[in-house]
């Protein structure tokens, strides 16, 4: 009896609208047009090497942070005194027909890898510029690149991740004659 009555009152004061709060929608994504983070076209030119092998025609990109929180990114110094900094960012094969043979396979350039450098905050509307050579980009593979969102408050250990890509389709068409060659 005494349950019953309890839960009477429960749902009395539960169901009154004066109680109601109503939660205003909130926008993960700023741009509904694009997604929550992306990387974007800047332009392509000569380039310092960053490392052996590379070649001197460079591709300048934007990490363009489209969400209501900031992200980080890992960056250094590519030490050539071009714009724009150094991001680690991987070389993925395309998979499918249009990926690469064995013998392409074998002669795919890499990425930069590193385990030092700085955290770079990128805020909400914010972008970041960095390069890497042109031939990173082919109709037989794409770049890939990884942030991290920063959630607000103290945090132990790691912030959630995702990956970004920039694929061959990303580049404009009167830009893809120069990366091919």
């Amino acid at each position: 009896m005494k349950a019953a009555g309890l839960l009477a009152i429960f749902l009395a004061v539960a169901s009154t609208p004066a109680l109601a709060v109503p939660i205003a929608p909130s926008r993960f994504v700023i741009d509904s047009a694009e997604p929550y983070v992306y990387l974007k076209f800047d332009h392509t030119g000569k380039r310092k090497a960053a490392t052996a092998g590379e070649g001197s025609e460079g591709l300048w990109l934007r990490l363009v942070n489209n969400c209501n929180l900031p992200i980080t990114v890992l960056t250094f110094d590519l030490g050539t005194g071009d714009p724009g900094i150094g991001v680690p960012y991987s070389v993925v094969p395309v998979s499918g027909f249009r990926g690469p043979s064995e013998k392409q396979l074998k002669t795919m350039p890499h990425g930069y890898a590193t385990d030092v450098g700085s955290s770079a905050k990128i805020p909400p509307g914010g972008t970041l510029l960095f390069s890497v050579p042109l031939d990173r980009v082919t109709p037989r593979w794409y770049i890939q690149a990884r942030f991290d969102l920063a959630l607000p408050g103290p945090r132990d250990g790691y912030n959630p991740y995702s990956l970004v890509d920039f694929s061959w389709d990303d580049l404009p068409d009167r830009y893809r004659t120069q990366a091919i060659h």
